[in-house]
């Protein structure tokens, strides 16, 4: 169980005076206790601890001041995290010598802050070349042998677990000097 803390931002003349919270999770709506309810001038947050999977749905929000009240509140969905999705359109740019370079496009991060890993594997005897973590997944390795052909594995991960791996052969190509020698 994770408690979030969802805040609550109005933009009202004159300020709100109270809110009120409730949540729905399938056309029943509960008010939200005043002990979980935090307010200050132009916001509230509340604080939500889901125990089942029926605490899980839509949280909303109105104020009050001495106008009248929020026509329409604000509103908060509340899912359960999980693990990232893979990655996709995982690409190789700006082939060299000693340097791989590799792009993707991230997946949905579970609701939660992700990393991103690529690994570097010779194909033949399946051994670790490189491991390299970023917060972005884009990734350029250097030091490689050069004329390699790789196997590339890109995944994501977060504190719910690891994406399904991503692969794609990479290269580095072959030196020039090296080319030149043997004609």
């Amino acid at each position: 169980m994770e408690q979030v803390n969802i805040p609550c931002h109005l933009d009202a003349h004159p300020r709100p005076t109270s809110y009120r919270w409730t949540f729905n999770n399938s056309g029943e709506s509960v008010d939200i206790p005043k002990e979980h309810i935090d307010a200050s001038d132009y916001s509230s947050t509340v604080s939500y601890t889901p125990r089942t999977e029926l605490d899980y749905g839509t949280l909303l929000c109105w104020g009050t001041n001495p106008v009248g009240h929020q026509r329409r509140p604000c509103v908060f969905h509340v899912f359960p995290a999980g693990r990232p999705d893979p990655v996709h359109n995982c690409s190789s740019y700006n082939l060299s010598e000693t340097v791989v370079n590799v792009r993707c496009v991230a997946g949905f991060d579970g609701g939660l802050p992700q990393t991103f890993i690529l690994e570097l594997h010779d194909p033949h005897n399946k051994m670790l070349l490189a491991n390299t973590t970023n917060l972005v997944p884009r990734f350029s390795v250097d030091g490689l042998p050069s004329g390699l052909a790789l196997r590339a594995k890109v995944f994501s991960t977060n504190v719910k677990g690891r994406s399904e791996t991503s692969a794609l052969q990479v290269y580095t190509i072959k030196d020039l000097a090296e080319k030149r020698t043997e004609k």
